[in-house]
Parts: structure tokens; C-alpha cells; sequence
């Protein structure tokens, strides 16, 4: 399981840190693992399977 940071999760969908936790406020994107009170990570397979979900809803319409 590989875990990575907010920097490279923005990195790899793309978006603004504002719109990344309104999708995740929103239950549209995974949540974070709270390392700590500071220190927050994502599972990397997990964003890179919402991401597939996104791809996957494309191609159903």
C-alpha cells in the first residue's frame, strides 16, 4: 500500500486543493488517513481507482 500527500494527489487528478476537499466534503472523492492532528495521506490505489470511476462513468453516457 503506498501512501502519498496532498501535493501529489493534486498532482495526479488535477484539480485545486479547494475543489479536491469539496468532492471529499461531498463523499465524491476518498477520504484522507489522518496520520496525525497535522498529517494527512491518501491510499494511492484508492485515487487512482476514483479516478477510474470517472473514466468509467464517461464512457456509460
Amino acid at each position: 500500500m503506498n501512501l502519498i500527500r496532498i501535493n501529489q494527489v493534486l498532482q495526479i487528478v488535477g484539480v485545486s486543493r479547494s475543489h479536491w476537499y469539496a468532492l471529499i466534503k461531498n463523499g465524491q472523492a476518498p477520504k484522507p488517513v489522518k496520520l496525525s492532528e497535522r498529517v494527512a495521506v491518501w491510499v494511492r490505489e484508492e485515487v487512482l481507482d476514483w479516478i477510474q470511476s470517472k473514466v468509467a462513468e464517461r464512457e456509460q453516457r
